[in-house]
Order: C-alpha cells, then sequence, then structure tokens
C-alpha cells in the first residue's frame, strides 16, 4: 500500500442526516431532550457533540459518567462545580447548581456522556434541571446498561427522547474509508466490511487497520482493495473468555439469538427450542449480551459477540432450531435470514437461492446477491440457472465489471426459454448497456432482436423499453406493424 495508506488518525464523518433529523428538537419551547442509545463504538459520544453544536446554544455543559466514579456522589459533576467556583460538598452542592444552571435555561445545553454510568445524585441533578427548569439536554447510553432513577424518570415521563443510532449508512462509510485512504475503495469491499461490522465506526476502523497491518491493503488500477481484515485477536479472545463461563443452556440460547436476530421475544419463546426460557432470556439482557432494539425487537449487543459465536462449536439442532423458526415467521426478513443459514451449510435449494438473490439485490446486498445467485446457477433447471445468471449480471453491471457482466447476460440468453425470460432479459440487459456503458444503440438493437421473437402479448414491456431508449437518443418510436415492418417518426 502506498504512504498514503499509512496514515494513523482516522477521520471523523459527521452525521449530517441524523443531526439535522434530530437538531429541531431543540427549536422547541420548552425544548424536548434526546438520549442517543448505541453499540459501544457506533459514534454517539460524536453524534452528541455534532448534535449539541447544531443546537447553538451558547453554552454547552457536559457532564461525563465514569464507573469507576459511580459510587461516589455528584462525582461526574465535579469539573463544572470546579470551573464555575461552587461547593464541592454534595448538601451545598447540588443547590448550587440547580441555582447556577437554572436561572438561564435558555443560555446552554447539557451533554451527559454515559448517563447508566452517573451516581445515583448526579442523575438527580440532572433530572432536575431537565424536569424543573427545562434545560435541554443531550444523554448518551450504551444499548443494554441499566439506567440510574433520575433518567429513567425522563425516559419514563417523555422529558427525552430515546434515538437509537444506526451504523453508518453506505455514503457515510464511502466518506470515511475515502477520507483514511485518499482515494476510491473498491465497491465489494466496503459492501463486506458494512455487512460483517453492522456500520459500526470502531469495528470498521479495528479491521481496516488489521487488514493494513497485514499487507491486505493494496492499490490496484487507483482504487483501493481492502481483502479481508482480520479481528484483532485480543478483541475476539477477550469476548470469546466471557462467552466460556456462561451456562450451556445460556450459551446455546445466545447462539440462537445469534443466527435469527433481530426478532420479538414472544416468536422466540413460541418457536424455539422448548429449553429457551425467560429466564434464560433474561440473563442474556442483564449480562448486556442480548438488547432490544427501539422497534422491540432483540438481538445481540454488539457484532465482536456474533463473531466470537462463530468461533464456537454450534450444535446441530440450534441450526436446525434457528431455521425452523425462521420459516415460521411471516415476512421476507424473516425468509431471507433463514436461507443465509442454508447457504452458509451449504444446505440451501436452488430454487430458493434464486429467491434469494433477487432479493438480497432488490435491497442493495449486492455481495449476498451473488452468493445465492451463484448456487442458482448450478441448478439443473434451465429457469432457475436463468434467475441466477440475471442477477450476477445485475451485480456487475452495478459494480463496473462490464466483462462479467456481458458474460452473465450471455448465460442467461442460453436459459432463456419462455417469453416472460426473454424481455426481462432485453430490459435488464438494457438497461446495462443504455446506463451504465452508454451503448443506447446497442440497448435498442439487442431489444428489437428479442422483441422479434416473442408474441404480441409479451411485448408491451419490451415496447416502453424501446421508446425510453429511442428518446434518449432524440428519437420517436412506434411499435412495428402487424407485417413485421417497422416504423419510425
Amino acid at each position: 500500500m502506498p504512504a498514503r495508506g499509512r496514515r494513523t488518525e482516522w477521520p471523523i464523518v459527521d452525521r449530517v442526516a441524523l443531526v439535522e433529523n434530530l437538531a429541531p428538537r431543540f427549536d422547541r419551547i420548552p425544548a424536548h431532550g434526546v438520549f442517543i442509545v448505541g453499540q459501544a463504538g457506533v459514534g454517539k459520544t460524536v453524534l452528541a457533540r455534532q448534535l449539541a453544536d447544531a443546537a447553538a446554544a451558547p453554552e454547552t455543559v457536559t457532564v461525563i459518567g465514569l464507573s469507576a466514579l459511580s459510587g461516589v456522589s455528584l462525582a461526574a459533576w465535579a469539573p463544572t462545580l470546579a470551573t464555575r467556583g461552587l461547593p464541592a460538598d454534595p448538601h451545598r452542592a447540588v443547590a448550587a447548581l440547580v441555582a447556577e444552571l437554572g436561572a438561564h435555561p435558555e443560555q446552554q445545553i447539557l451533554l451527559v456522556d454515559d448517563a447508566p454510568r452517573l451516581d445515583s445524585i448526579s442523575a438527580a441533578v440532572v433530572y432536575q434541571l431537565v424536569r424543573g427548569f427545562g434545560v435541554p439536554a443531550i444523554l448518551t447510553a450504551r444499548l443494554g446498561e441499566p439506567l440510574p432513577d433520575g433518567i429513567r424518570r425522563l425516559l419514563d415521563e417523555g422529558l427525552v427522547e430515546r434515538v437509537d443510532v444506526p451504523g453508518l449508512s453506505w455514503d457515510e462509510a464511502v466518506e470515511l474509508l475515502e477520507r483514511r485512504f485518499d482515494g476510491q475503495v473498491r465497491h465489494g469491499d466496503l459492501d463486506r466490511l458494512l455487512s460483517r461490522t453492522e456500520g459500526n465506526p470502531l469495528y470498521i476502523r479495528a479491521l481496516v487497520e488489521a487488514a493494513v497491518r497485514d499487507g491486505a491493503v493494496r492499490l490496484s488500477d487507483g482504487v483501493v482493495v481492502i481483502e479481508d481484515g482480520r479481528t484483532p485477536p485480543e478483541l475476539l479472545d477477550a469476548v470469546t473468555q466471557r462467552l466460556e463461563v456462561l451456562d450451556p443452556a445460556v450459551h446455546r440460547a445466545l447462539q440462537l439469538v445469534a443466527l435469527v436476530q433481530p426478532i420479538r421475544r414472544d416468536a422466540l419463546l413460541s418457536g424455539a427450542m422448548t429449553t429457551l426460557t425467560p429466564d434464560v432470556l433474561d440473563h442474556l439482557e442483564l449480562s448486556g449480551l442480548v438488547v432490544h432494539t427501539s422497534d422491540g425487537d432483540l438481538r445481540i449487543a454488539h457484532p465482536l459477540i456474533a463473531e466470537a459465536l462463530e468461533r464456537d462449536d454450534t450444535a446441530e439442532d440450534v441450526f436446525a432450531d434457528s431455521v425452523a423458526l425462521l420459516r415460521s415467521l411471516e415476512g421476507d426478513a424473516a425468509r431471507l435470514a433463514a436461507c443465509r443459514i442454508e447457504w452458509r451449510r451449504g444446505e440451501l435449494d436452488s430454487t430458493e437461492a434464486a429467491w434469494a438473490a433477487e432479493y438480497a439485490f432488490a435491497t442493495g446486498d449486492l455481495v449476498h446477491a451473488a452468493e445465492y445467485a451463484h448456487t442458482a446457477v448450478g441448478d439443473p433447471s434451465a429457469p432457475i440457472r436463468f434467475r441466477g445468471h440475471v442477477v450476477l449480471a445485475d451485480a456487475a453491471s452495478l459494480t463496473g465489471d462490464r466483462s462479467r457482466a456481458d458474460d452473465s447476460f450471455m448465460s442467461a440468453e442460453e436459459c432463456a426459454r419462455r417469453p416472460e425470460e426473454w424481455a426481462r432479459l432485453a430490459a435488464h440487459r438494457g438497461e446495462h448497456l443504455a446506463f451504465r456503458c452508454f451503448e443506447v444503440s446497442a440497448a435498442i438493437e439487442q431489444a428489437e432482436r428479442i422483441r422479434r421473437s416473442l408474441p404480441r402479448e409479451s411485448v408491451s414491456g419490451t415496447d416502453a423499453d424501446l421508446r425510453l431508449w429511442r428518446a434518449v437518443r432524440g428519437e420517436a418510436y412506434r411499435a412495428p406493424l402487424p407485417d413485421g415492418s417497422s416504423s419510425l417518426g
């Protein structure tokens, strides 16, 4: 990797969309506080600071919770007390803080980082300032951590609104890595990193820097290529050691959640193995291994836990239970999750593989779409192979691999038998040629060639595409006359 890849400082990506969505809450009178919740490393503190800046209050009062000081009264407020010259004695400090900050609530915004780690008195002061004086507040918490009473009451009384921080979006991840390497990053590598880390910036950084250290980052034709970075062993070892001490029933339940997440608690209990009890799930939640999302679903607290679980031997019946559970649920997401498990075990039916490839492609998951499609093209049935080849062609086209796209479209043509398959081929290959290769004439030529072989009742879609492509060339188009001749206006 060239010198530009050796930069040690990582950029901080502005969460512009999130900030723009949340900032108007502080324009209200009284202001509506925000409680930012997310996995470790997802960027809660960065988002809180960016949001505080956007709120444009004259002063940001920062309070940081620390586990080591959670048993010391008013420890989180000690820096504020010192800088403002307020008494440090807890009996006098509470009243002094409330009087000082509550007198002009519009003059400051309260930023409480790691709120679950506040001591009870510090949490009570936060509650009083927000509840009694209307001081606008931004609080952060790691997903699954128990809250002190004062902070819990803010949520229960609707004084702050919980916001679950997602991982980086595609565009945000592109910005992060392109700024890190001063260059464009290969599409497939970025897709794989996002899938593996759920967009967690800290986890992305750990994997990418491990790849840099291993010499797995290189420059190819002006594009930065990042091979699969190994998770730093010390991280995985620490998580694995924590999992090894779990009771076997709890460990088994955790494996099941990792396979079927996200899932409703009631669905998990009603459809899973009989040994999974509410007490086991409660233990997982209290241990911080499993958390509730804002939608009420259960999921593994951090992708590192899921990766550590993959190092363990998972019992065959856990795989069987997970697939059976997912197949019993309604919705495409559960069906796709079942397909994913079966694919990883080499047990995915080709018909399901074709469906999964099309669904994954439609949702923008090109890497997994291609994986499922490769399974589909190995089927003896021509219609299943056709569907797989079309997905492979579309995915290659979107990623700029012209040669692979052309080869896959040719393979799809060899498998096409029915009129609807020919029409679909004309449309997809035409989009590839017209809009990604900028060869409109070639798109029209292949569509007209296919149209001549279609029965009259099957040509409407192809005619619509031909009108569009002719319009791109500045031409009007009329469908061919019944005798087979065509007319251009």
